[in-house]
């Protein structure tokens, strides 16, 4: 609590195209070192590794795009997001930073959840179009994974002060970064 009462708050440009960019294609820039594009399906979903999308366990999606579970936080466009920087003009490689940070021998972990949250239970997957999980974009490595920390709705607390009456539960915030 006391960290975060004094933590600083940043801002970035997200004009990376013509139009303005999301969230995700921001992290995706930040990411590749380079503008990067998003793709239209399953923008920002990213799964903790004990979660679903769309009534499907996460180690089975991953089981068939990958062929195997790798442990960690998955974004599950990794594959539509390469291919659509591989054509576009930019030519970002998604997950590069992440690579670079593995070959470092540096961990990665993300700790992050802004998913939209009015007219659903907290504690219930949210609908389509409700993930924001982009954070994990940045970290990834070219396979879609962060091997460490969590993006799940696990990280929210009900709080009727709050916009949409959810926030970041402070507590379980700092638990899973001590993990």
């Amino acid at each position: 609590e006391e960290f975060l009462d004094r933590a600083a708050i940043g801002d970035i440009s997200t004009r990376i195209r013509l139009d303005d960019a999301g969230t995700t294609d921001a992290y995706l820039t930040l990411g590749a070192g380079t503008r990067a594009v998003s793709p239209a399906v399953d923008t920002a979903v990213a799964v903790d590794p004990d979660e679903s999308y769309r009534g499907v366990p996460g180690a089975e999606i991953l089981e068939r795009r990958l062929g195997h579970v790798p442990s960690g936080i998955a974004y599950l466009a990794t594959g539509a997001a390469t291919l659509i920087n591989e054509l576009s003009s930019f030519g970002a490689e998604v997950g590069m930073l992440g690579g670079a940070l593995v070959d470092a021998g540096i961990a990665r972990a993300v700790v992050a959840n802004s998913d939209a949250a009015e007219g659903f239970v907290s504690t219930d997957p949210p609908p389509d179009g409700a993930y924001s999980r982009a954070a994990a974009t940045m970290l990834m490595d070219s396979d879609g994974i962060v091997p460490d920390g969590s993006v799940g709705r696990s990280l929210l607390a009900d709080d009727p002060d709050s916009p949409f009456g959810v926030r970041l539960d402070h507590s379980r915030v700092l638990e899973e970064f001590d993990q």
